[in-house]
């Protein structure tokens, strides 16, 4: 994985941002810039719950300097979008959400023929199904995380629903440019199921551009530490 360069600054304990303005962007999530997490080494931050089938995020040990334990108050989940012939009259759109190894969680798909097939709709379709997903581990009692984190390689998502959506929704769907914002009805909708499901069970939503790459040791989801 490696980890976005935003232009926001400074950054706060929590792994946030703030912005222009100097409010702090709640949602965006950087380990480096993390209290809990600067000092754990790329490579050791996920740590996959065998036991709940789920990914988690590392925390120091309290109890031994160097160490890290599993943070079970966390759930870290993958999403991604994949378009064959992006842009062209016949592409077809394919979305993906991995929540680790053999996790009886993890699901794929296409993306609806009503939904516009492209790598930005792939990408918003599995942040659709991971928060289907996630609620369905809330409302079932089956994980009992507080924060959640959605990993994506899509700046272009992070910016999107950290950022820009509230100030298309104040505009009334409306861009910076003073264009439509594309795919408004659904972000608006994905929105407001991040701040229904933050509010009636108390969680919290943080988004993570993270990209697997092997040259700078950072793992894929899919190599992170296992547990019993």
């Amino acid at each position: 994985m490696t980890v976005a360069k935003w232009d926001w600054g400074p950054w706060v304990g929590d792994g946030c941002a703030l912005d222009s303005r100097g409010y702090v962007i709640e949602r965006l999530f950087d380990p480096s810039h993390s209290w809990n997490h600067q000092h754990i080494p790329d490579n050791s931050l996920l740590y996959y719950d065998y036991a709940a089938q789920v990914c988690r995020m590392t925390a120091p040990d309290p109890l031994e300097l160097g160490h890290f334990i599993c943070d079970k108050t966390t759930l870290v989940v993958r999403i991604s979008g994949t378009c064959l012939d992006n842009g062209k009259t016949f592409s077809r759109a394919n979305w993906d959400v991995y929540f680790g190894p053999d996790s009886p969680y993890n699901n794929s798909g296409p993306v609806p023929r009503q939904v516009l097939h492209s790598l930005t709709g792939a990408e918003i379709e599995a942040l659709w199904k991971a928060l289907e997903l996630i609620r369905f581990l809330i409302e079932e009692g089956k994980d009992r995380a507080k924060k959640f984190y959605i990993m994506t390689n899509s700046k272009y998502l992070i910016n999107t629903m950290t950022v820009w959506i509230h100030k298309w929704v104040e505009n009334g769907g409306v861009t910076a440019d003073g264009m439509p914002a594309m795919h408004f009805a659904k972000l608006n909708t994905i929105l407001a199921i991040l701040n229904e499901l933050e509010h009636d069970f108390g969680v919290q939503f943080k988004f993570w551009y993270a990209v697997p790459n092997e040259e700078n040791g950072i793992p894929d989801v899919g190599n992170m530490a296992i547990g019993e």
